[in-house]
């Protein structure tokens, strides 16, 4: 399987507020929305673009991490007490807010 992000269409997903645009990416084996429905250990690989001022609805995931890159621009993250702001080139991490074991 082969694809380019460049043939993706962006899209706005509504639990995430219309001001953040998706590529999808790649999903599972079950996904009909993503350009490639072929993970089984991942849940999704998007680009995710924010407009000017834009923002994502707060939200957690129970059981899957996120991983943030940056490809250009910058980005305020909130934690459980801080906020950090993440530029080009910075890596964040969401982890998810319990495990499979728990």
């Amino acid at each position: 399987m082969i694809a380019n992000a460049g043939d993706v269409p962006l899209t706005t997903l509504a639990s995430h507020g219309s001001t953040t645009q998706f590529k999808l990416l790649m999903g599972t084996a079950e996904s009909e929305r993503d350009k490639l429905a072929a993970a089984s250990q991942m849940v999704s690989l998007f680009v995710m673009d924010f407009g000017p001022g834009g923002t994502n609805i707060s939200h957690h995931h129970d059981l899957e991490e996120e991983i943030y890159y940056i490809l250009r621009g910058g980005v305020e993250t909130w934690g459980r007490a801080a906020v950090r702001t993440a530029t080009k080139a910075a890596i964040r991490r969401a982890p998810a807010t319990r495990s499979l074991s728990g």
